[in-house]
């Protein structure tokens, strides 16, 4: 395993401001730690949205290209990397969302585009002919990586490709493309070739089965877990940091239950502090709204990794909002391992049905409570926050503490060891370079 050489696909690859730079950052900073070469493709866009203040290794060459596609269109207006919710929830926003995620448009205007697909591809094959590369990772989202994936396993059939999705394609809760069916026969002939395909979480192997038979979970991870402990928040501070997509994400059993618990003087107003941190404001701010819960309110906008993790770690509890239905899990976000890192208890709320993947993983951390929004107990909600307020009460600040020995397991050193592993033992088509073919 001495002798690989990685080229990884990676449009969201730092310093754009999204937390899917955050996969691919850290795994190739992680080969580039064990002394393998690592090169990065990603989009010239980057450096024209918001930037996330990592620090990319030296041992990393990062190659940007040349980019079109409708994040382009937007330079002008503003240098948001995300849509704003609002655009998303009118029918026409949501109709044209469905489009840019669907076969072939998300080639043509889609994240990525055309241009940048056959700019990613032509660079790629040179550094594959100059590094002797040998294993290729792509990145979805966006599916121009994979494309670009695709087309160097047929030119270099003895590249190893590994084809990895922090997300699914195909979401049947949030009906983000059109023509599924059609959608689903183009993926599966597109990672047909890809030696390895990895994702996220239990759930979305699941989905991912029906287009290849070699399909493993690589858990996300984190550099390191908070030891030295950050002073907590004066107030006790409940907070979330994240996005809500649209609708997707409730927090209104804890909000209920913290309105409850004013309402009957069980809490004290003036002790409270409730803190979002993100890029949905507008829809944040209606929740706490409908719950008359704006005077204990602090909404500190989109802030970059750094100033999150801090928050993350002065806060008494951190709130975990997903999602899931019965035969849709695994949203299985990359916040979880964030909030795990800050060693502080984690209160989940799964808007539709409990996710056994999210609360078995919660549970063997022994890192707080997991509440689903279909048939939960109002009741048990309120037990756990006056049982939390109760030891903030008592000056108990080791109540505020995850103490599991597993923490050490999420750190990306393990990851890589997993990663490595899998690439060892799955699937790995040995060829020469002479089978390179004509693409």
């Amino acid at each position: 395993m001495s002798d690989m050489s990685f080229l990884i696909l990676g449009y969201y690859y730092p310093p754009m401001k999204a937390v899917g730079v955050l996969r691919m950052y850290y795994l190739s900073s992680a080969l580039a730690g064990k002394g393998y070469p690592v090169t990065v493709i990603s989009t010239k866009n980057s450096f024209r949205l918001q930037q996330e203040p990592v620090v990319i290794p030296e041992a990393i060459e990062v190659l940007r290209v040349q980019t079109l596609d409708y994040r382009s269109l937007r330079f002008q207006r503003d240098r948001k990397v995300h849509f704003h919710e609002s655009a998303k929830s009118g029918r026409a926003g949501r109709l044209a969302v469905r489009v840019m995620n669907s076969f072939p448009f998300n080639l043509l205007i889609g994240e990525g585009g055309l241009i940048y697909t056959l700019q990613a591809y032509r660079h790629a094959k040179k550094q594959v002919r100059e590094k002797n590369i040998t294993h290729v990772i792509s990145s979805f989202r966006p599916y121009a990586d994979h494309v670009v994936g695709y087309l160097l396993k047929r030119k270099y059939p003895y590249l190893h490709w590994t084809a990895d999705f922090r997300d699914i394609h195909v979401d049947s809760i949030k009906g983000n493309v059109l023509w599924p069916s059609l959608q689903h026969w183009i993926n599966k002939r597109l990672l047909h070739p890809a030696d390895l395909v990895t994702t996220v979480s239990a759930g979305c192997k699941k989905e991912l089965d029906r287009y290849h038979n070699n399909v493993r979970v690589v858990y996300n991870g984190v550099p390191a877990v908070n030891t030295v402990t950050q002073a907590l928040r004066s107030k006790f501070t409940l907070s979330y940091t994240g996005s809500l997509y649209g609708e997707l994400r409730s927090p209104a059993p804890v909000f209920d239950a913290i309105s409850n618990l004013l309402e009957r003087g069980e809490l004290d107003r003036k002790h409270l502090e409730i803190c979002y941190a993100g890029k949905d404001s507008e829809a944040w701010r209606q929740w706490i709204d409908k719950y008359h819960l704006e005077d204990i309110s602090a909404d500190l906008g989109l802030i970059g990794i750094d100033e999150a993790k801090k928050l993350q770690e002065q806060s008494h509890i951190n709130l975990l909002l997903t999602f899931a239905e019965k035969n849709l899990t695994g949203a299985l976000t990359a916040k979880v391992f964030e909030y795990l890192a800050a060693s502080r208890p984690i209160l989940t709320v799964i808007n539709g049905s409990l996710d056994p993947e999210i609360r078995q993983l919660i549970e063997a951390h022994q890192a707080g409570s997991v509440f689903a929004t279909q048939n939960y107990d109002p009741a048990r909600v309120e037990a756990v926050l006056k049982e939390y307020y109760k030891a903030w009460l008592q000056d108990d600040m080791e109540v505020f503490r995850i103490h599991s020995p597993k923490l050490k397991e999420i750190l990306w050193t393990r990851r890589i060891d997993e990663f490595l592993s899998l690439l060892e033992n799955h699937g790995v088509r040995r060829l020469s370079p002479d089978k390179a073919i004509s693409v």
